[in-house]
């Protein structure tokens, strides 16, 4: 790539005619950059639409005027806004890019995705269908985190009753199905648990 966070460019593209050149490069991904424009918009473009812009382009450039964003500028400009974060920001940015044996680049990506159990991922959507049924979509965003986890601990306890053999003289037997249910919803209920933790930090 011969472009790099905080060069400025032009878009050449005909398709992109509303991008107001000059642009910034503010992020960089594995086939192509972030650009904002002189209008504090974020355009996706790839290499061949882009081109360095002008001296005379940027000097008649009224960019600086406008209110900053996170990790758009020359890194000197964001540098001033946002001190030593800027630079760490970028450190930590590059270090996401992994080159194969091969000589490809790839963006690297925290996590194992292909280790993700199938089969409890597939439960686990059809409870998030059925409750977008029963209720709505997203309804569980509006549910407290300690509610998700109570009714997650409810499941819970719910397959252990159907698992374990309280009356070992009549060992009544539940079916498998009981059981799965209670443990993908528990699943649900802690995953909705965990993401609007997240969501918070």
């Amino acid at each position: 790539m011969k472009f790099k966070v905080g060069d400025r460019v032009n878009c050449i593209k005909y398709k992109y005619a509303c991008v107001v050149n000059p642009c910034w490069v503010s992020e960089l991904c594995l086939s192509g950059f972030y650009v904002i424009d002189n209008c504090n918009k974020r355009w996706y473009l790839r290499n061949e639409d882009l081109e360095f812009a002008d001296q005379e382009d940027i000097d008649k450039d009224n960019c600086s005027s406008l209110p900053p964003c996170y990790g758009v500028g020359p890194l000197e400009h964001i540098t001033k806004i946002l001190g030593e974060t800027a630079l760490e920001h970028r450190d930590k940015f590059f270090e996401k890019f992994v080159t194969n044996e091969q000589g490809g680049q790839n963006s690297k990506i925290e996590g194992r995705y292909d280790l993700l159990p199938p089969f409890a991922i597939k439960e686990l959507a059809k409870v998030y269908e059925e409750g977008a049924k029963k209720y709505e979509a997203d309804n569980w965003k509006k549910v407290d985190v300690e509610d998700h986890i109570n009714h997650a601990l409810a499941h819970v306890f719910q397959y252990l009753k159907y698992n374990r053999r309280f009356d070992m003289n009549q060992a009544k037997k539940y079916p498998e199905e009981i059981k799965i249910e209670e443990l993908s919803h528990a699943f649900c209920r802690l995953s909705m648990a965990l993401e609007l933790l997240l969501r918070k930090t």
